[in-house]
């Protein structure tokens, strides 16, 4: 782990916040390339801007509820992030949504046609910030034996590199979304964010079996998972529709 990558004078970049600015600039180009020949740029970068910020704080306020034992009644500890890393990438998908719709209506913007190009930024930033959170030590795994098990600062014996699983993870994801895009695997406006959001589903719910410190409902389904299962099965239904509808004719 290694929270400071480097010291410039009296300053420090941490590793979090580096990838976190890392993870928007990169995504603001992907969201230029794919965008700009389908929707007014503008208006396109605007929404990118908001719903961004949007997810943000709702990522940073649902990952304080959840670990509100380690924060308490500390408001510092609430807005220092460099100090007091983490972010629920749940929390963060259930804003950045709702602000996604509710701003694309309010403008009268294709929300569809946004969403799918979004997707692609959001896996690949996804999978940046995993980057900044492993080496901000933010969260680490469950114990292991095997070979790729990192050690980390004052936690006995090696642990899964949860943030690295998901920083592989991510980037398949976009990978393949990106597959998608090019080939316009999917004509119908919106199919791609849903694809997303299947795939987006299925890697929370897998990081979670390796991850500790979780809020878990029962023994071994921690409140993530709960969610993910709920965004699978809704994301699901419009494939399991069009197949319905395909075995009929």
């Amino acid at each position: 782990m290694k929270p400071i990558l480097a010291d410039i004078g009296p300053f420090h970049v941490f590793s979090y916040g580096l990838f976190l600015s890392l993870s928007f600039l990169i995504s603001s180009f992907v969201i230029w390339k794919y965008g700009r020949e389908e929707l007014i740029e503008e208006e396109l970068m605007d929404t990118y801007v908001y719903t961004s910020l949007v997810a943000l704080l709702f990522s940073r306020v649902f990952y304080i509820l959840f670990h509100f034992n380690e924060f308490g009644g500390n408001i510092l500890k609430y807005i220092i992030v460099r100090e007091n890393p983490g972010l629920s990438i749940i929390g963060g998908l259930l804003g950045g949504v709702a602000f996604l719709f509710y701003y694309t209506k309010r403008r009268k913007i294709n929300t569809y046609k946004v969403a799918d190009i979004f997707a692609l930024t959001a896996s690949l930033g996804l999978s940046l910030v995993s980057v900044g959170e492993f080496l901000g030590g933010a969260t680490f795994g469950r114990e292991t034996n095997l070979p790729w098990g990192v050690q980390v600062a004052g936690v006995l014996g090696k642990r899964h590199p949860t943030e690295l699983y998901g920083f592989i993870l991510f980037l398949i994801l976009f990978m393949v979304l990106r597959f998608l895009y090019k080939k316009r695997f999917y004509k119908k406006e919106g199919y791609l964010s849903l694809v997303f959001l299947v795939g987006y589903s299925l890697i929370v719910f897998l990081l979670e079996i390796f991850k500790v410190g979780s809020v878990y409902l029962y023994d071994r389904i921690s409140l993530n998972q709960v969610f993910a299962i709920g965004i699978l099965i809704i994301s699901s239904i419009p494939f399991v529709w069009k197949l319905i509808n395909k075995s009929r004719k």
